[in-house]
This record gives structure tokens, sequence and C-alpha cells, in this order.
């Protein structure tokens, strides 16, 4: 029987480096959601409530991000943001749980995932850039200089902008992205920069948890990804066809589809060791 659609609520954890806000949907094992830069737990507005169906499932705006605090002081590192899921985690009492992370929302699930294996059951990359720091450091002048302005505020994008990283995105939505970049502000800027300063594949081999690594087949970076696949031991690749960077928005039901077939599967134990 198909379970009927649970109430979205809203609320904040206070961390140490500032409050967080999340929206929590659903009941059972937890499912922790990871926007990508410059945006908020809004993404995941299509996919959340129908993942809540099986999971209980968090979405947050990481500090800097959508209705989270934005410290001017903080830290806003890679491994700063992951720190926080973890905090985040230990305010709402969950020992464990799965995490699905979306461009750096990916990098910070793999940060996570490495640096605290036993808080990560399960691991769903979307989008996750491939890039060394030595790469990050090129794609970073030119996202200083066509991405922001000189104030270091995110410029809006327009329709035909948006469609070359999300082809199937609709008027409707690009404009709610535009406002959602928007409330991110200077630290957008900020965490792109510790986004490109961070070396990726240098952390993928102690990604020991299950892992999907997912791309649309129409994200720029998608020719690259098989760095992160192959860098994870027994990662295994899903490609969305028609879609980019952000496919939660162009085809919410697909991925809602594919995440929650790959979580549901039951986790491999470790092969017994026979005492000679």
């Amino acid at each position: 029987m198909r379970k009927e659609a649970t109430v979205v609520t809203s609320s904040y954890a206070q961390l140490k480096d500032g409050r967080m806000f999340y929206a929590h949907d659903g009941s059972g094992q937890p499912v922790i959601l990871l926007h990508p830069l410059g945006t908020s737990s809004w993404v995941w507005h299509m996919v959340q409530p129908i993942l809540a169906r099986q999971f209980s499932v968090y979405a947050l705006d990481m500090l800097g991000a959508g209705d989270s605090e934005k410290p001017p002081r903080a830290d806003y590192s890679l491994e700063t943001h992951a720190h926080n899921v973890v905090a985040f985690m230990d305010a709402m009492k969950l020992p464990t749980a799965y995490i699905v992370g979306n461009s750096i929302g990916a990098c910070l699930t793999i940060n996570e995932a490495g640096k605290h294996p036993e808080r990560v059951t399960r691991a769903v990359l979307i989008g996750a850039p491939p890039w060394t720091a030595r790469e990050g450091a090129e794609r970073l002048a030119q996202s200083r200089q066509n991405g922001y302005d000189t104030n270091g505020l995110p410029k809006l994008r327009s329709l035909a902008e948006q469609r070359v990283g999300m082809p199937g995105i609709t008027e409707l939505l690009a404009d709610q992205m535009n406002g959602v970049r928007a409330k991110s502000g200077v630290w957008a800027q900020r965490t792109m920069e510790a986004l490109c300063a961070y070396d990726v594949p240098s952390h993928l081999a102690a990604v020991k948890c299950p892992t999907l690594v997912v791309y649309g087949d129409r994200d720029a970076i998608r020719g690259e990804g098989d760095r992160v696949l192959n860098g994870i031991p027994g990662a295994k690749l899903h490609v969305l066809s028609d879609a980019g960077h952000i496919p939660q928005l162009e085809k919410p039901d697909e991925v809602t589809r594919v995440v929650a077939d790959f979580l549901k599967q039951p986790t491999p134990q470790p092969a017994a060791t026979t005492r000679r």
C-alpha cells in the first residue's frame, strides 16, 4: 500500500558555529540531504516529501546558506561544513544516517563518510565535482569573473544560462533559483573558494560505506565523473537521461526512486574470517 504524504516541518538546530535551519519530514531510518553551492534545502522540496514516506528525512541549509545563520567570522571550509553536519546529527541524536549530497553537498558527504565512517551508513553523491585543488583554482578564477558581482554577491542567471546546467528547468523554477541564490549573499563566494581548494580525488579512497554515484547525462562535469566512481571502492553508478547538475529539480520522481531503491538495499556484512 502506498503511504500518504507526510507534513514537512521546519526548525533550527543550535550548533557551536551558529543556528542551522532544517526541514524535517517522515519517520524511520534518518536521511540527510545536502544542497549545492549557493542554494538551500529548497532544492529538495519535490523529493523530500516522497522520500519521507519511507525514511525520516532532514534537508539542511548549511551555515551561510538559505535561512541558516551567516556568521561573518565563520570558517566556511568544506571540513567545517562537514563537521557541522556531524554536529547537527549530534543535536538531533542521530547516531547514524544515510547522507545524500548534491554538488558541494556531495563533497561534504565524501568528507564525512571518510572521516566519520561510523556515522554514515550509505552515501549518495549527485553531481559530485571530481577536481583536484589545482583544477579547482582554475575554476575559481572563472567563477569570480562570471558568477559574482564586484561586491561578491551572486549574479542572477537568465533562464537560458540556467538551462546550460539544467536543461529541463522551467521558467518558474529558474526564478525561484535566483531568489535562493540571492539569499546566500557573499557567503556563496566564500564557500566556492573553499570548494575549489578541496582536493576531491585525495579523499575518495577513505569512503568505505556503500556509495551510489549519480550524474545527469547533460551535467557538464559528467565526462570527468568516472574519477569519483573509480576512486571509491565498490561504488555504483547511475546516469539520468536528459538531466543536468541539479537533477532533483528536473526529474524529481526518477531521482527519488533511484535514491530510495539504493538506500533500501541491505548493507553487506563483512566476510567472516576463519581462524587457523
